[in-house]
């Protein structure tokens, strides 16, 4: 089975929900606008996310939706069956941890396939590179 992405690390982004006032943000793969070397420029009319660290909101208060957003790459990255997905992330502060799903849509985020759940643990004193196999 063949996994299409808008990009994955924007599936993971919109996925990967630290709880209040984390910062951590994906380097690799690219995030959406991701300001990174090597990451590609946003589509047009967007602009780099320079804030990808900032929290979305506290636990009584979002600011911002989980997955800032919305308007994807025109590029796809192709995962299949098998294939081992490694992740990096800038980690400024995880305060003791948090909620993260990664999960990938092979349908234009209609449909999500989930490759893990960290309830509470969530890069909890564990390496900010983790490698996810896609089932």
């Amino acid at each position: 089975m063949m996994f299409k992405t808008t990009i994955i690390a924007a599936s993971m982004v919109c996925l990967s929900a630290m709880t209040a006032q984390a910062h951590v943000g994906l380097k690799t793969p690219c995030g959406r606008y991701q300001p990174a070397a090597g990451c590609p420029a946003p589509p047009s009319g967007q602009s780099i996310d320079y804030d990808i660290n900032s929290p979305i909101g506290t636990h009584d208060s979002i600011a911002s939706p989980i997955c800032k957003h919305t308007v994807p790459y025109t590029t796809r990255t192709t995962y299949k069956a098998g294939e081992t997905i490694n992740t990096a992330y800038s980690v400024g502060a995880s305060h003791g941890g948090g909620h993260c799903q990664w999960a990938l849509s092979y349908d234009n985020g209609k449909t999500w396939v989930v490759l893990k759940t960290l309830i509470r643990e969530c890069l909890k004193g564990v390496t900010a590179d983790q490698a996810y196999t896609v089932p």
